[in-house]
């Protein structure tokens, strides 16, 4: 993903107009910012610090060079592998599975076991998008 990109991701991401950015950023106008996230103008380097700031991230991020990506402790896979154990056998208080309406107990082992497969995929990319967005800095190794 190139630079542009990213600003303009971070900048919805954060709920940012474009009028708002260009203010935090130093432009007078939005079209500055539009020109720059469509890739038509570039910025001076002098202006990375200006939009990590804005941005709440760092430079090194919005440029791309620093790839950290989270992933799942041995601790996380017991809790995921717990929650859906806890789905399927319908003891969770916070989710119930059931599917287009039907108890779990009128399905077939595939069905099941498909319906077990997506509840865990969701629950891990889950927990891998709330340790991106959520982990401190200091913290990203």
């Amino acid at each position: 993903m190139k630079i542009h990109e990213k600003i303009k991701e971070r900048r919805e991401l954060l709920g940012l107009s474009q009028d708002e950015l260009a203010s935090l950023v130093g432009y007078k106008s939005r079209s500055t910012i539009n020109k720059i996230e469509k890739g038509i103008n570039d910025f001076p380097h002098s202006k990375i610090n200006a939009f990590a700031n804005a941005l709440k991230t760092t430079p090194t991020q919005l440029m791309g060079v620093d790839k950290w990506k989270p992933t799942l402790t041995n601790k996380d896979k017991k809790n995921i592998v717990n929650f859906v154990d806890k789905v399927m056998s319908g003891q969770s208080d916070d989710a119930y599975a059931s599917y287009d309406g039907g108890e779990l107990d009128n399905f077939d082992d595939e069905t099941k076991e498909l319906l077990r497969l997506a509840i865990e995929e969701g629950a891990r990319w889950m927990s891998l998008n709330n340790k991106e967005k959520f982990t401190p800095q200091k913290y990203r190794k």
